[in-house]
């Protein structure tokens, strides 16, 4: 009741996604209270940073990558929400199928709860057994870097069941970078079709998302569209000036 009272307060509501909108409506807020403007991204300022000469060599020397290596990166929060040891365990069987190539595997979160920190060993533990141990980093990076770390990596993966949206996605596909998702809430209103904006693997399920890996690296055509098209269909729908533009509109519309 709190929470409701509190809720009649504010005049209208703005979801950046049709899964906010959802959940704004679960909560009780009145459908013609809520207005519906995707969150969008400075793509033209992400791809100036992605071509930074200065970023890039920041990140590749941060990483120590050599010209050879094959980064993989997953831009999410030390939170066992994020089913990262999915992500781990499907690097030791990509590893293993792919001995051929030399990998470097990333996750972008930090730690700064005991939860974390439990989690962060848990996930160290599986990357011991899952034989990633020595080619697996924990690391953070400014925001200035993170497009030059995206544009370097052969693909971005988010292994969560459930986003608000998923920006990390859009930074990633406005660089040009092949995104692997799971098929969850948030996640798939950035990646609409399977094999077109990126590709999906079963929720939870490593062993699918090795295979979804496996095809980044052996299928040039594939990888070719989902660059693309997935670039493409941020600049269409999650531009930051397009929901700067729509935000105005809103804000327009409340002072009439």
């Amino acid at each position: 009741m709190k929470l409701l009272s509190q809720l009649n307060i504010i005049d209208l509501f703005i979801a950046g996604s049709q899964a906010f909108r959802r959940e704004l409506q679960k909560i009780g807020v009145p459908e013609e209270r809520i207005r519906f403007i995707y969150h969008g991204v400075p793509i033209r300022t992400l791809e100036r940073l992605a071509y930074g000469r200065k970023k890039v060599l920041s990140v590749v020397q941060k990483l120590r990558l050599e010209r050879n290596d094959n980064l993989i990166v997953c831009p999410a929060r030390i939170d066992d929400r994020k089913q990262l040891d999915v992500f781990i365990k499907a690097a030791g069987l990509l590893r293993k199928e792919l001995p051929d190539k030399t990998f470097k595997f990333l996750i972008t979160g930090s730690t700064k709860t005991k939860a974390e920190v439990d989690y962060k060993n848990h996930l160290e533990s599986t990357s011991r057994s899952s034989g990633v141990r020595d080619c697996l980093r924990f690391d953070t990076f400014d925001f200035e870097e993170i497009p030059a770390l995206y544009r370097l990596a052969k693909a971005c993966v988010l292994p969560s069941s459930r986003e608000g949206l998923g920006l990390v996605l859009l930074e990633s596909l406005a660089v040009k970078t092949p995104v692997v998702v799971s098929k969850g809430m948030g996640v798939t209103e950035v990646v609409k079709t399977d094999e077109r904006h990126g590709l999906f693997f079963l929720d939870g399920d490593h062993v699918d998302l090795k295979r979804q890996l496996v095809r980044i690296f052996t299928n040039k055509e594939l990888v070719s569209r989902l660059r693309k098209t997935g670039h493409n269909r941020v600049k269409k729908h999650f531009d930051a000036d397009m929901m700067a533009n729509n935000y105005l509109k809103v804000y327009k519309e409340m002072i009439q």
